[in-house]
């Protein structure tokens, strides 16, 4: 679901999302009404935005919104575009909107290559994940680069004896998400909305996973403790009340997988924290939402250097070499952190996208040619077969006619290619066959991959 301006940040995470359902938006909404009341700037804007009937028109709004010299409301509109930039992949721009922030402990020393070793990330965690029941990973909510490792990690935990997969943003509500086998922008959760987060639950239903959707947000007024202590309660009781041998990964956003305070503040227990005290299982915590790369022209941050000293090329982890442990940036919270490769700043669309292989970048200028005239344009590709509320299986946004070559990424098959203009409206429909690239030079009518950088 949509989030609005409560619950927006944790404490010490001051440029985080954490995800609210429109429905406490909405109560604060009628309240105001009922009062003739104005509505805050802020809670105004989540009125508009919450009541958006897809996510390509939930960006035109935060793309155009005037958010005026209301610095507040500036930040949380600028939250929320990042978010769409992400569900759009444009990570870079992602990066770009969204407020930066840093934190390190005190004491804090950037690890060398003298000291430690880059490691691919997959196949340690994979490793690792092994010897535990219960593997928990974060995400960034405007970074889908941080979704990638968990889809890649799914066919080695479901041959790893992994059973369940719980998901903070799945709705309860959402009944048919297992029959039919794919999420819906209307139901299934706001962040499902990114094509990357769709497709790890996509997968997972294919591989056999049980899908578990876990998080309290629905309940009104809560504190933060009480939402981490009803998080852990419920996976308790919907994963391992009458199946205490199943395995467990839980995907999850910031600090919710932290096995310390801190990341809400002192006194709240995270919820990887309270279900290691409630079930008596320690989970294996991956962090891989607080280092992020810094705005162009500004000073590197920390993740930018890590990734300059070991010359990261894919997801990777840090072993230090004396003692054979995992570098973490707050030890105590989680086991090990993982670091990404830097993209440089002019990519828009960048080659990881492929997904290992799985993917390639087709290029749709001919399609999208109609619309350059009515931009921003959106290009939206969607499974042959799936509902028209269906998560796309790519999507982007083309924002000058300079960017008129810029690819959708696509597994081979059938595709249902829409393209929209700026006020959100068809301008264009056609029934797309991607074919792998070895078939792609003599299939007719046959997209071909891009060769063009993104």
């Amino acid at each position: 679901m949509p989030p609005s301006a409560a619950e927006s940040r944790p404490r010490s995470i001051r440029g985080a999302l954490t995800a609210v359902l429109a429905l406490l938006l909405s109560g604060v909404a009628l309240l105001a009404q009922a009062q003739q009341a104005p509505l805050d700037p802020v809670d105004e804007f989540y009125r508009q935005f919450n009541a958006q009937p897809d996510e390509y028109s939930r960006f035109l709004l935060a793309y155009g919104y005037d958010s005026g010299q209301d610095e507040a409301l500036a930040n949380e509109i600028g939250q929320m575009l990042a978010t769409q930039y992400g569900f759009f992949g444009r990570p870079n721009d992602a990066d770009r909107t969204m407020p930066f922030w840093e934190e390190a402990p005190a004491g804090f020393s950037l690890p060398d290559r003298p000291r430690y070793t880059a490691l691919p990330a997959l196949e340690w965690i994979a490793a690792r994940a092994a010897r535990r029941q219960v593997l928990m990973i974060n995400e960034a909510h405007h970074r889908n680069d941080t979704r990638r490792l968990t889809l890649a990690l799914l066919p080695r935990l479901r041959a790893l004896g992994y059973t369940h997969v719980a998901l903070e943003t799945l709705e309860a509500d959402d009944t048919g998400l297992r029959q039919r086998g794919y999420p819906l922008y209307s139901r299934t959760g706001y962040y499902s909305g990114d094509p990357i987060y769709a497709e790890i639950i996509r997968t997972a239903l294919r591989l056999g996973f049980v899908l578990v959707p876990y998080d309290s947000i629905r309940v009104p007024g809560q504190t933060q403790q009480q939402r981490e202590t009803r998080q852990a309660e419920q996976l308790i009781e919907r994963v391992f009340r009458d199946n205490p041998r199943a395995k467990l990964l839980v995907h999850a956003g910031y600090a919710h997988i932290d096995k310390s305070p801190g990341g809400f503040g002192p006194r709240t227990r995270p919820m990887a924290m309270e279900f290691q005290r409630l079930s008596g299982i320690e989970p294996l915590s991956v962090e891989q939402a607080l280092l992020t790369p810094a705005p162009p022209g500004t000073a590197a941050s920390i993740a930018d250097r890590i990734a300059a000293e070991f010359r990261l090329t894919r997801p990777s982890v840090l072993l230090d070499r004396r003692v054979g442990r995992e570098w973490t940036l707050w030890p105590g919270r989680n086991d090990l952190t993982v670091m990404f490769p830097d993209t440089a700043d002019s990519v828009l669309r960048p080659d990881w996208m492929r997904l290992g292989g799985q993917r390639n970048p087709i290029d749709l200028s001919d399609e999208l040619r109609p619309c350059l005239a009515r931009l921003p344009c959106a290009l939206e590709a969607r499974y042959l077969g799936e509902s028209v509320d269906a998560v796309p299986a790519d999507q982007t946004v083309i924002l000058s006619a300079a960017e008129h070559r810029l690819p959708l990424y696509l597994k081979p098959g059938r595709y249902d290619l829409k393209v929209r203009d700026r006020s959100g409206q068809v301008v264009g429909r056609h029934l797309l066959r991607v074919c792998a690239p070895a078939q792609a030079a003599y299939v007719r009518a046959c997209a071909r991959p891009s060769r063009a950088a993104h």
